[in-house]
């Protein structure tokens, strides 16, 4: 019989536990830098969630199994997991943990969404005879910020975007439909709830045009930061727009680390069919850290 309890603080090492565990093993892998207690803080941050609101803890027979979460965006719900301990992680008990845990009443319906490391083949198969469908595959790489940028910028050309700045903040919304129009239900709210979450959105003109932007943010008292999104308008790619977005916007992130002890790492996402991307950020000096697919379904 399995049955959850919502996470409390005394939880917290637990979930660190198993955080950890995951991070260090692909074969029980949950995609994202979640590397502890501390990483998954700095996400949920973004979202204007609390590790207890977010977490549940996995009982099996009186005993602490394993964990699972759920991150609630306008659109969709991401799932965390489930993440149960080694002994327990058979793809036939994870089918089992995904299908009550959905069936728990404050479940809300709708589209859920999961990242899975592709080496989590239990994980990975217990969502297929779950009937949920592969919606795409995913690279994730990084750069360690510790190391002293190379580059050097010889003119600034990115703008930096504020609330107050609604003209160009519509103007970006239009690059990102054309350019990642199944990434977000782009709109200006979502740009302003990004600025709110202390995301910084820089932007590169031409002729006063908004033609490419990048959306970033960077947890110093996490030590580490990812890019989200950096797009050209297609009219304008291949020209050294991209090469430019990506060099000042690092400039930037890497004068505000507060360099203490900590790995400093730079975080991102592409999909796995765009070797064109792969390579830029390669030759850019970012290293693989692992691919990953997400899963998706409708409950009704």
């Amino acid at each position: 019989m399995i049955s959850y309890r919502e996470a409390t603080e005394k939880d917290f090492s637990f979930i660190n536990e198993l955080l950890c565990f995951s991070y260090e093993n692909n074969s029980v892998g949950i995609g994202y830098p979640r590397g502890d207690l501390e990483d998954i803080q700095g996400e949920l941050s973004s979202f204007k969630q609390t590790v207890t609101e977010t977490f549940y803890i996995v009982v099996k027979q009186n005993e602490d199994i394993g964990i699972v979460g759920t991150i609630l965006k306008e659109n969709k719900t991401l799932l965390i997991g489930p993440i149960l301990l080694e002994n327990y992680h058979k793809s036939h008990l994870i089918q089992k943990v995904l299908t009550s845990f959905l069936d728990l009443p404050q479940m809300r319906k709708g589209l859920f969404s999961v990242e899975v490391i592709e080496e989590n083949e239990e994980l990975i198969k217990a969502l297929q005879l779950l009937g949920w469908e592969s919606y795409s595959s995913h690279i994730s790489m990084f750069y360690d910020m510790n190391v002293k940028l190379s580059t050097t910028i010889s003119r600034k050309c990115l703008i930096e975007l504020m609330p107050e700045d609604i003209s160009l903040l519509q103007s970006t919304v239009n690059v990102l439909k054309e350019c990642l129009p199944d990434e977000e239900e782009w709109d200006l709210q979502l740009l302003l709830d990004f600025l709110e979450k202390d995301y910084h959105i820089e932007v590169i003109q031409r002729e006063k045009e908004v033609i490419g932007t990048v959306i970033w943010i960077w947890f110093n008292s996490l030590h580490f930061g990812r890019i989200d999104y950096i797009c050209v308008d297609e009219k304008y790619r291949c020209l050294g727009y991209g090469n430019k977005l990506l060099k000042e916007s690092m400039t930037k992130i890497y004068q505000s680390i507060s360099f203490q002890n900590g790995l400093n790492l730079l975080h991102l996402d592409m999909e796995k069919s765009n070797t064109t991307a792969y390579k830029f950020y390669k030759n850019f000096g970012f290293k693989t850290n692992y691919s990953s697919s997400v899963y998706r379904n409708y409950l009704t």
